[in-house]
């Protein structure tokens, strides 16, 4: 402590030596919301840069993909399901309507999806979204060219739909997991000491 030489008072604060107010009383009179926000609350370090480029690389790969898988959707609706007593059945020709709106609806909103995540270089709410949207999309697609590819009656010959719509599910997929990936790579990180910190407020005092 340092004390004035020509006085008995403190340098630093001022008050008579001996009288100084402890910590405690400082800590009253300046209110604990400072302290607390310094201990319990460390700042946040943003990704460094290599980790953002990195991101938004996997982001558009997941994009591009996404795409690619809607396209390929599409083109399983024009090929042949199973051909039976020389008769082709298409979903999106031959078959009910119905049947048809399923996958073409998958295959807008995965399309929708990719370019979202593309596009939505701050909103990380929407990536997330996006993200979710692909990993539903893909495993529906995939289960549901599953059953037309191995649900056939004795007489119907497999098409190349089922296939294609199977590798088109499986891509959404692999969009989903690449937007996880991008996602987690985008976001701000804490160092060790800053969590330990976060997760007990009292260790930094």
């Amino acid at each position: 402590m340092k004390i004035a030489k020509a006085t008995q008072f403190c340098a630093a604060c001022g008050a008579p030596f001996g009288k100084q107010p402890s910590f405690t009383q400082g800590l009253a009179e300046d209110g604990p919301t400072t302290y607390q926000q310094t201990a319990s609350t460390p700042a946040q370090r943003p990704r460094p840069p290599s980790a953002r480029v990195r991101g938004a690389g996997l982001r558009a790969a997941a994009g591009l993909v996404a795409i690619a898988a809607a396209i390929l959707i599409i083109w399983a609706m024009s090929v042949p399901v199973f051909t039976a007593n020389g008769t082709s059945e298409t979903i999106g020709l031959t078959m009910p309507v119905a049947l048809g709106w399923e996958p073409f609806v998958v295959a807008i909103l995965g399309c929708s999806a990719g370019i979202l995540l593309i596009a939505a270089k701050r909103a990380t709410s929407l990536r997330w979204l996006a993200t979710g949207m692909l990993l539903a999309f893909g495993t529906q697609t995939f289960l549901l060219f599953v059953g037309y590819r191995f649900s056939l009656v004795p007489g119907q010959h497999p098409g190349i739909a089922g296939a294609l719509g199977m590798a088109g599910g499986l891509m959404l997929l692999a969009a989903g997991v690449l937007g996880v990936v991008s996602n987690a790579a985008s976001q701000p990180h804490r160092t060790a000491q800053q969590t330990r910190g976060l997760e007990d407020p009292h260790a930094a005092s």
